[in-house]
């Protein structure tokens, strides 16, 4: 099946303009590099905080500077949702 990209929700655009940290789970490289690109013509200043899949998908990001990028100890869900608890407990 092909993914169709969507346009970020106004909601979202309203958390990445305010400062505090966000979770970015990145599950796909394209994904990484549409949402990558989506972030690159906003004034995001919130403190990313991406969980990648895989080092392949941690090398596709191509948006602003994440204040912590984590790659998954394996490539499937319960993995990344780990590492989501971890990045979300960080100061």
């Amino acid at each position: 099946h092909d993914q169709v990209g969507i346009p970020l929700s106004d909601a979202a655009r309203a958390l990445l303009s305010r400062p505090g940290p966000v979770l970015l789970p990145l599950f796909s490289a394209r994904s990484a590099q549409s949402l990558g690109a989506a972030l690159s013509g906003l004034d995001v200043v919130a403190r990313l905080r991406i969980a990648a899949l895989s080092p392949a998908v941690a090398k596709a990001w191509t948006g602003p500077e994440p204040q912590i990028l984590e790659i998954s100890p394996r490539p499937e869900a319960e993995a990344m949702l780990g590492t989501l608890v971890i990045l979300a407990e960080l100061a």
